[in-house]
């Protein structure tokens, strides 16, 4: 639902055009986006954003857990460093 979220703003973003982030002379702020969860979705919606607009936004992610990553981990056994996921099946109709 996450990932859809933000490639439904993406995608709002890219219809829409730049215009809204132009400065006017009268206003030189920042665009704030919020990014709820810093799983995959929300860390790659926070790169790509910035790599896009680059300082014409600031971008603040929120995460509850004290790590990113949301279903990707990683742990060590024996020395040797592995990455970790959970898999989710969903069911189509």
């Amino acid at each position: 639902m996450k990932v859809f979220f933000v490639v439904c703003v993406l995608l709002c973003w890219l219809v829409l055009g730049d215009s809204t982030f132009e400065e006017t002379p009268l206003d030189h702020k920042l665009s704030r986006v919020a990014i709820l969860g810093g799983g995959i979705g929300g860390s790659s919606a926070a790169y790509f954003l910035k790599e896009l607009l680059q300082d014409q936004v600031e971008i603040f992610v929120f995460e509850r857990s004290d790590r990113v990553g949301g279903r990707l981990s990683d742990v060590t056994v024996e020395g040797v460093r592995l990455e970790i996921g959970k898999l989710v099946y969903v069911a189509c109709r």
